[in-house]
């Protein structure tokens, strides 16, 4: 089993970092996927259930005639509808920036007490996740507004916010960091690091979404239902959770790194 000892030796590329977190994850499986029904059943009933909604809602719309009628998309301007399904829009964005983080923290501190020897259990992991829920919500929304603003205004600064605050989640349970010192935290460890960074969330971005990818093509031969919906939402948060392994190794690499001065790779990752 992988200590932390081995992240505070020398600087560990990306391939390094995936490796040990899928040895990791290999050996906790049991625990991370209890980890993911504990937390995120809940979560995907209630987010699939606005998702519904607002499916629910756009079925019921002539989307063809409104984008191509303007009599049609003035009548449907003049209902108010818009208003209502942008609403249910933004809450399910909303929650889904609120909630899902939730899970990443409980499987953080479960593999932070992994790597340190002494190990907890799922319930323990879950009750230190919401021991610190109340930062996770206003520092999530902080972050949403500015990535959102920073891509809807010149695209840049979004990615540039991406960047400079990829570890402010993982720095509210590793480091017990508060609402804004999570995100000073987070600068402060992409200082002087900012392309590796920017390459590893580029790759880690790249493997979430492509596996997100294969799991909507099996998925979609079972066809689209809100049971059906719930359980790839499940599967994709235990695939969501392997990364936050792979974040939490990442993390404590880049703290010793530069706590401690050590030898660092020459690689972009």
């Amino acid at each position: 089993m992988h200590s932390m000892a081995e992240l505070q030796r020398r600087e560990l590329n990306m391939i390094e970092l995936l490796v040990m977190g899928k040895e990791i994850y290999q050996v906790h499986w049991r625990q991370v996927l209890r980890l993911v029904l504990w937390i995120g059943l809940p979560i995907q009933l209630v987010l699939q259930l606005v998702g519904l909604l607002v499916g629910n809602q756009l079925a019921a719309l002539d989307l063809t005639a409104i984008a191509t009628d303007p009599a049609v998309a003035e009548a449907f301007l003049a209902s108010g509808q818009w208003v209502q399904i942008v609403g249910n829009y933004l809450v399910l964005m909303i929650l889904s920036a609120i909630l899902y983080p939730l899970l990443l923290l409980a499987v953080a501190n479960y593999v932070n007490h992994a790597l340190r020897g002494t190990p907890m259990t799922v319930q323990a992991a879950v009750l230190g996740m919401l021991q610190r829920a109340w930062v996770v919500v206003p520092a999530a929304i902080i972050y949403e507004i500015a990535v959102g603003a920073g891509l809807i205004a010149l695209i840049l600064p979004g990615l540039y916010a991406i960047v400079k605050l990829f570890f402010y989640l993982y720095a509210i349970i590793l480091e017990d960091k508060g609402v804004f010192g999570c995100l000073k935290r987070s600068m402060e460890l992409t200082y002087g690091f900012f392309g590796k960074t920017a390459m590893a969330a580029l790759l880690l971005m790249g493997l979430s979404y492509t596996g997100t990818y294969l799991l909507d093509l099996i998925f979609s031969v079972l066809g689209y239902s809100y049971t059906a919906n719930v359980v790839f939402g499940l599967c994709n948060m235990a695939l969501d959770a392997f990364f936050a392994v792979v974040m939490t190794l990442y993390y404590f690499n880049r703290v010793a790194v530069m706590e401690e001065d050590l030898p660092r790779s020459t690689g972009l990752l």
